[in-house]
């Protein structure tokens, strides 16, 4: 932390102001005992330096912060809407683009964006938690602590336990070493210091959003659609689960639900995987390559899509939770017969019966619920772009499948009376936005 202080204290391009050199080193005193104290401070440092460099960057000095006037701000939590934001690809006042964003690079964007304007409740939100009382109850902790010692030097022989606790989505300490990140990036990024005793370019070259409302998009399609994949690799290398699914044949209404998920089958797994290629082209994403500033004004786009696909993310996290779960119990099921297949009670063999007779089913109804969030993502990008013509069904439509599907899921995966979750399905692909979606054979 010595290095970093110099090299934030020494530049001739003042991130840190001379007057304010004292309160970094206090935030660095601090931060190993006093991590909530010790965040507060950077928190604080950082968006006033950011200011400067916004203000420089767009060449807006009016902007700087000063008494009777909006100026700019890192978040623009409460009040984006009367002045300009840091962190904004774009800026409010004029609608020109964010020069800063080419000062400090995309994947530094991205990490600040996460850290200090990320939609509410997922990410940290560091400056606007500690300032509105998200982290009070460790806050006061650690100054009742710090009222019994007589001067700042004690700070690290009170012998008490630190305070670790968690703040999601991750802990303190994450929050304090990010802020240490972004501290030295800064050192390395805008005030060209060495970085001769670092690897800057490992440190966040690699980075890409996490919280923002695309990745969360683009996460919940990855792992809804990877945990299908694992699911049916699963089902096709396991000759127990085969067998099952021949022997035990379905009547009644699993029949008909059987029968109806059987024929779309592999059809709809490629079309998944068609319209995920779709998505992620139409937006310009792609996931193997470093995060650039043009992706950082793209993002603009992507959020607002994004933002209006709530439910459909919902739907995606729910399906790749639920077959995560069925995965684990099949593999539990797998291994109770073949590592103590004596131990098994007739009762915990017919259910494993039942459940491998029961995954090709599974499968192919969490596949449709990917089909159907797919098409409501695909549906907004064509209603943003003005495209309505495009839409592979009426929107309305497309909403009531996608609140039905989650209904549905919800049914299947946490009911434990099979004849439940069977009636469910059937009652499903008969509603009439389901026929709809199942009469869909090509994209």
């Amino acid at each position: 932390m010595e290095s970093l202080y110099q090299k934030l204290i020494q530049s001739s391009q003042q991130f840190i102001p001379p007057s304010h050199k004292h309160l970094l080193l206090v935030a660095f005193d601090l931060v190993e005992d006093y991590p909530v104290m010790s965040v507060a401070i950077m928190g604080i440092l950082i968006e006033h330096g950011l200011r400067l460099l916004w203000c420089e960057s767009n060449n807006i000095q009016e902007k700087i912060a000063r008494p009777g006037a909006y100026y700019v701000t890192l978040d623009g939590h409460s009040q984006r809407d009367r002045h300009d934001v840091i962190l904004l690809p774009l800026v409010s006042s004029n609608g020109s683009r964010n020069q800063l964003v080419h000062q400090l690079g995309g994947t530094v964007m991205a990490l600040l964006t996460d850290l200090f304007a990320s939609p509410p409740g997922t990410g940290p939100n560091v400056r606007a938690s500690v300032a509105h009382g998200m982290y009070n109850q460790f806050l006061y902790k650690e100054l009742a602590r710090m009222a019994t010692l007589s001067s700042l030097t004690s700070l690290s022989s009170s012998g008490e336990q630190k305070i670790h606790q968690d703040s999601s989505p991750g802990t303190i300490d994450d929050v304090v070493y990010s802020l240490m990140v972004v501290l030295e990036t800064v050192a390395f990024q805008v005030l060209k210091t060495s970085a001769s005793d670092r690897n800057h370019e490992d440190l966040i070259s690699r980075y890409r959003p996490v919280f923002s409302y695309s990745a969360t998009m683009i996460s919940g399609i990855n792992n809804a659609m990877n945990s299908i994949q694992r699911f049916s690799r699963l089902i096709e290398s396991e000759d127990l689960i085969r067998n099952a699914i021949q022997s035990l044949s379905p009547e009644g209404k699993q029949k008909q639900v059987s029968s109806t998920l059987s024929a779309l089958g592999k059809h709809r797994e490629a079309m998944i995987n068609q319209l995920k290629d779709n998505i992620f082209h139409d937006l310009e994403i792609n996931c193997n390559s470093p995060w650039s500033d043009e992706d950082t004004f793209r993002e603009v786009k992507r959020n607002m899509i994004a933002s209006e696909c709530g439910a459909s993310i919902l739907l995606l996290n729910e399906v790749a939770i639920a077959v995560n779960n069925q995965v684990k119990d099949v593999q539990q099921a797998l291994s109770d017969c073949t590592e103590a297949p004596h131990s098994c009670s007739s009762r915990r063999r017919k259910q494993i019966g039942r459940l491998f007779s029961q995954c090709k089913l599974s499968c192919d109804f969490y596949v449709l619920c990917t089909f159907v969030a797919l098409i409501d993502i695909q549906n907004k990008i064509g209603s943003t772009d003005g495209n309505n013509n495009d839409e592979f069904v009426s929107s309305s439509t497309i909403i009531h499948a996608v609140k039905r599907s989650r209904m549905v899921a919800s049914t299947y995966y946490t009911s434990t009376n099979k004849d439940r979750a069977i009636k469910a399905l059937s009652d499903y692909l008969v509603g009439k936005s389901m026929k709809v979606i199942l009469n869909i054979d090509k994209l």
